[in-house]
């Protein structure tokens, strides 16, 4: 290692000299104001975390100020400038945000400091025993952090509680300033050999030249979206090259005065200028430049982002709803990525609906009692928001219909044999057994009425048509007579039936009980003329218990056995 007493920081012109080394820089920085310098590693973290759901601050940036030991703090937008937000460091160098933490590097103290997003709960000393650290970077399980000092010369690594610390993660770089990580690799500065390192995240395939012939006095590094950013301290510009360490443009940005560590967000790009004092910042094409963005810092060394948080909203159902268990009832939820963030890892229910930016679910309605329906919005850089709703289940009211009693089914009377004929008088006799009590009623009917058309006084069962028949008189003996009627010579007359003879029966209890039907005088008038009559006989019967008929039909043939006169 050659002597720390004597350095040049002229620029590129004198890439054969030795170049300063950070303490040699920070000691030029407290005895000349004009020539402050540093060394810094910025990483905008993304991609990882699990620590700081419900989280939801706004987008801040935040600096080290190596020549007066603090971190400074402004809003994104770069007002409400606070550079004293942090005290107490000891030549803070690198500086990065991972979910509600803020790391940086004290260079002096060989340490790793550590607080909150608010800057409270300050520990100077979270990770101790490093080797003049200059830069920090962080992902979902680890911090990681440059060795420079002479005996070291390694990439360290630690989880994030700060333990299993290990100094030798990544051997063999050659002064190692600054590091930054992404999803898949550790990238690092190789100061003396002007190159860029990397490694998988395991610390396995190590490459010390990833990218290489970049000239003398490298500074901050960082990498986001497909590109991986540096600082050339002694031209004042910031390279860029895509992941694969092609298409290296050493002047992707120009005009930064001795300009250190750098960080990415979704939309811009911000360094230290050491130099000037100030924060600089442009947009992800390089464009838009603003040497000034944040003035006044104290030999600002690096620079971080912490994203504002995402958030999570439910559109429907609405809070407080009631509903009965085993209900279907849909949800509607969204959620969008805050200022600055690195974009969405997840918006997902708490019922298991996974989705990038929003989508459908559904409550658990599968118990009783009160339940909480939470969607959380998770940022690749840890930060989350989540959106809740309450509702309420509840057992599904039953509706009790009473049905009236239904009665056992009623048997029908049964005849006992055949029906009865008087030959002498025409008198129908018929035995039934009957069930139960009820009311009887039995008539008996010619279904032939113009048969005894000539036999008068009868009743025709045919109330519209009456008991006359109907004289439709015609100049033609065969005329056609109407629908219900029949010719009878020159006359039509209704073939409706007509009835026989008629009897009802009080039934006081079941049992067997006979019907005696007689003939009206026109039906006897037609027997006695030896007419042979078929009838039907209709049996109606209302039980006791119920409104309900119960009809049965059957029929005979009633003939009278008339007196021979005798000559």
């Amino acid at each position: 290692m050659t002597s720390r007493h004597s350095c040049h920081i002229q620029g590129a012109e004198d890439a054969a000299a030795r170049v300063c080394s950070p303490a040699e820089l920070h000691g030029s920085a407290l005895r000349r104001s004009a020539a402050v310098v540093g060394v810094i590693s910025a990483i905008v973290t993304w991609g990882w975390s699990a620590t700081s759901a419900g989280f939801a601050a706004p987008a801040h940036i935040y600096w080290t100020n190596g020549s007066n030991g603090t971190i400074g703090e402004a809003n994104l937008n770069g007002t409400e400038v606070n550079q004293a937000f942090i005290t107490g460091a000891s030549v803070p160098e690198g500086i990065v945000v991972h979910a509600r933490s803020i790391y940086w590097a004290n260079f002096s103290s060989a340490a790793i400091g550590r607080a909150n997003l608010e800057g409270k709960e300050v520990n100077q000393a979270f990770i101790k025993a490093a080797s003049e650290p200059t830069g920090v970077a962080a992902d979902a399980q680890h911090l990681y952090w440059e060795n420079y000092g002479k005996s070291a010369k390694t990439i360290g690594r630690a989880n994030l509680e700060g333990k299993e610390v290990n100094q030798e993660f990544i051997g063999g770089a050659n002064e190692p300033l600054r590091v930054a990580v992404d999803a898949g690799h550790i990238y690092w500065i190789n100061r003396g050999t002007a190159t860029i390192g990397r490694a998988n995240l395991e610390g396995k395939e190590v490459n010390q030249e990833f990218i290489k012939g970049l000239g003398p006095l490298l500074e901050g590094i960082a990498v986001y979206s497909g590109h991986i950013y540096w600082t050339n301290y002694g031209i004042g510009t910031i390279g860029r090259a895509n992941l694969e360490g092609k298409e290296v443009n050493q002047e992707f940005i120009k005009g930064g005065s001795n300009p250190l560590g750098l960080t990415v967000d979704s939309g811009h790009i911000y360094w230290a200028n050491q130099g000037a004092g100030t924060i600089g910042r442009a947009n992800l094409e390089g464009e838009e430049v603003n040497q000034e963005f944040i003035k006044g810092a104290e030999g600002p060394s690096d620079v971080a982002i912490a994203a504002g948080a995402p958030s999570a909203s439910i559109s429907s159902p609405a809070s407080g709803g009631v509903y009965t268990l085993g209900a279907t009832v849909p949800t509607t939820f969204s959620c969008s990525e805050g200022e600055g963030g690195p974009g969405l890892e997840s918006c997902d229910d708490g019922n298991g609906s996974a989705t990038a930016t929003g989508g459908t679910g559904h409550l658990n309605t599968s118990t009783v009692g009160v339940h909480t329906y939470a969607v959380t919005a998770m940022s690749k850089d840890g930060q989350a928001d989540t959106a809740s709703i309450t509702y309420t289940v509840t057992v599904p009211k039953t509706a009790t219909i009473t049905m009236p009693p239904v009665s056992p089914p009623v048997r029908p009377p049964v005849e006992k044999g055949r029906p009865h004929v008087s030959t002498k008088t025409g008198e129908i006799t018929v035995e039934y057994e009957f069930p139960e009590p009820g009311e009887a009623e039995e008539e008996a009917q010619v279904g032939n009425g113009a048969s005894l058309a000539r036999f008068g006084g009868s009743q025709l069962l045919d109330r519209g048509a009456g008991l006359a028949a109907f004289h439709a008189r015609s100049s033609k003996k065969h005329a056609k007579c109407k629908k219900g009627y029949v010719r009878k010579g020159r006359r039509c007359v209704s073939n409706a039936a007509v009835r026989y003879g008629r009897v009802t029966l009080n039934v006081a209890t079941a049992g067997r009980y006979k019907l005696d039907v007689e003939p009206t005088g026109r039906v006897l008038s037609a027997l006695k003329k030896g007419k042979t009559l078929t009838v039907r006989l209709i049996l109606v019967f209302t039980p006791a218990s119920t409104t309900d008929h119960i009809t049965e039909t059957i029929s005979a043939k009633v003939h009278l056995k008339l007196k021979k006169k005798h000559r």
